[in-house]
């Protein structure tokens, strides 16, 4: 299934993940043998490990996906045996704001390059893959604006910064990171480990 995840697309970072989960329990099942049953049974046992159940839905959705592929496109099954699994009751979204203290805990636990994303996503609220994919082309430093362009739509938006956030990108812009990230395509945050590897940025919790 990773090779008909898109790594351009939004979600391939959690098709992967799903896949960590499915290919453990399921992946030495032939198409055939994989029952509703046997789906049920990888359900109970992702709630018994504390999945949520969004998450759960995201794996049942994957697995759901590589059965129609097989029903269409490859004729090696007739039925998805998914179709007969109900989806887990997802809990209503609430938004959720760091609190004053949080941020600077999370601030002072962070090295000097992730700061500074963190000081941006806190007053523009971009997405994680919104920042990394921001170009200098992007940014506005008189305006104090930036440009966003969903990837999924390809429709444009704008987010103001305030002081922060533009010393942010003063600091990107001078000397030895501005060449780095030149060298890297113009791209604005890019941390030392990434710029020189190419690893994804780590999650950070609070």
């Amino acid at each position: 299934m990773s090779e008909y995840s898109n790594p351009r697309k939004a979600s391939s970072e959690r098709d992967l993940s799903s896949l960590s989960h499915l290919l453990p329990f399921l992946g030495s099942y032939a198409l055939s043998e994989i029952s509703p049953k046997l789906i049920y049974e990888y359900n109970q046992r992702r709630r018994s490990e504390g999945a949520s159940p969004c998450t759960i839905n995201r794996e049942l959705a994957l697995i759901k996906y590589a059965f129609n592929m097989a029903i269409r496109e490859w004729e090696w099954i007739r039925e998805n045996p998914v179709k007969k699994i109900s989806m887990e009751k997802e809990n209503p979204s609430r938004d959720r704001w760091l609190s004053l203290e949080e941020e600077e805990r999370l601030l002072a636990a962070s090295p000097q390059w992730l700061k500074e994303i963190i000081t941006f996503a806190i007053e523009t609220g971009c997405r994680r893959e919104e920042i990394l994919s921001l170009t200098w082309k992007d940014v506005d430093i008189f305006k104090k604006v930036v440009t966003i362009f969903a990837k999924k739509t390809g429709d444009r938006r704008n987010h103001t910064f305030d002081r922060e956030g533009l010393r942010c990108f003063e600091v990107k812009g001078k000397g030895e990171d501005k060449e780095r990230v030149d060298q890297e395509g113009g791209f604005c945050l890019l941390s030392p480990g990434q710029a020189e590897s190419k690893l994804p940025y780590p999650e950070v919790g609070l």
